[in-house]
């Protein structure tokens, strides 16, 4: 994203005045970028067309530029005590950069989610789901709001987070409280839920 910073034209003959017209009134600025990773799921409904349309909708959102995405992860949902079982979950990670602040940023995947049939306020925990997305960080920031949790809270204890993200970023480092790698985290993760390579594939479309 570009913003442009006009200034005043100088007094001269036309060929100087063109020339400062071509480097100074149209020069780009670039805006910050931070770079932010993003969990995806889905156990509900056609899981990887929800999975894929999820990632089309965030390449088009202006602010936000996706960069790499993992393999596709299958894994069994987690369910309450006592609940029913639910269909596997496909998940996957991605990074990219993006200009807008991590609550502008998670209420862009929220809309998302709700786009995709996707009714937090109706759901239960651990209720099976069209579509999830996750932030798992913003940059090297440690947040903590009523909203928000960055990085997040439970990369950590989560091995269908873990494979997709140690599978593109192993050397990911990520701030407090955790201050280590993604690949230690993933070396040292104590869920032993079945976690497998599916065989979808996700791409990311060129964004124009």
């Amino acid at each position: 994203m570009l913003t442009y910073l006009k200034r005043a034209a100088p007094v001269g003959p036309p060929s100087f005045f063109v020339t400062f017209l071509a480097r100074y009134i149209l020069s780009p600025i670039k805006l910050k970028q931070t770079r932010f990773h993003i969990a995806f799921g889905s156990n509900l409904g056609n899981r990887i067309e929800l999975l894929q349309s999820a990632v089309n909708a965030l390449q088009q959102e202006e602010g936000i530029v996706l960069e790499r995405i993992s393999s596709v992860y299958e894994s069994p949902a987690l369910v309450m005590e006592g609940s029913p079982a639910q269909p596997d979950y496909l998940n996957a990670v991605a990074f990219g950069s993006t200009t807008l602040l991590p609550a502008d940023l998670l209420d862009v995947f929220l809309a998302i989610e709700a786009r995709f049939g996707r009714n937090r306020a109706a759901e239960g925990r651990w209720q099976a789901r069209t579509l999830d997305l996750d932030l798992l960080n913003w940059g090297t920031e440690t947040i903590e709001t009523p909203k928000l949790t960055l990085p997040h809270p439970r990369i950590a204890s989560r091995r269908f987070v873990l494979d997709p993200l140690a599978e593109i970023d192993p050397n990911l480092k990520l701030p407090s409280p955790y201050n280590c790698t993604v690949e230690y985290l993933h070396a040292h993760c104590h869920d032993s839920a079945r976690t497998t390579l599916s065989r979808f594939v996700l791409t990311i479309p060129i964004s124009g």
